[in-house]
């Protein structure tokens, strides 16, 4: 009926993307950085990327795996703090485009930690992006209108349904990522 689940469905997919226009060709003077809350952060990523670039080292991978862990935490910080209320399904659709965009920029730079080969922080990242998802699954479980809302009943069952339904995903996703921080660790 309202396309909660497809929206946040499409959050894990990451082809949430379909009704915009194709990006313009890349070029550094067209390419901003994502709004972030967390700029010093995001500086000091950058600053160990290219220090990487520049000299490729064990120390230095281990550095950028940290500077790029530190800012993924940060952004999975401010997801935390948005609320993702239901009051009606417009205002919650925006709210809900937000956060995704929000975990989307968390988790991606989870995965970017991991590719770095810096086993603590592969493990870091890992844990983090199960506590991602975690989060999200929290905060749409808390969205469900209860009676008393201005919600039509009907329109709470479903709501309620795609909710629940994407939190489930969100959990079991959470616990394939904890799963690969426990194999990466070299636990049990």
């Amino acid at each position: 009926m309202h396309c909660l689940r497809a929206l946040i469905l499409l959050s894990l997919a990451g082809c949430g993307a379909a009704a915009l226009p194709p990006p313009e060709p890349y070029t550094p003077a067209n390419s901003p950085d994502a709004v972030t809350g967390c700029p010093d952060r995001r500086a000091a990523a950058y600053l160990a990327r290219e220090e990487l670039l520049a000299a490729p080292s064990d120390a230095h991978r281990r550095d950028a795996a940290r500077a790029v862990f530190e800012h993924a935490a940060c952004e999975a910080e401010m997801f935390g703090r948005l609320e993702l209320p239901y009051v009606d399904f417009e205002s919650f659709r925006a709210l809900a485009r937000e956060a995704r965009d929000q975990f989307r920029f968390a988790r991606m730079l989870y995965l970017e930690v991991a590719t770095y080969g810096a086993r603590r922080w592969t493990v870091a990242a890992h844990d983090g992006r199960a506590e991602l998802h975690r989060a999200f699954a929290i905060k749409l479980r808390a969205a469900i209108p209860g009676p008393g809302r201005s919600v039509a009943d009907d329109e709470r069952a479903i709501v309620a349904a795609e909710l629940t339904e994407a939190a489930d995903i969100l959990d079991s996703e959470a616990t394939r990522v904890y799963a690969a921080a426990t194999t990466t660790s070299g636990g049990s």
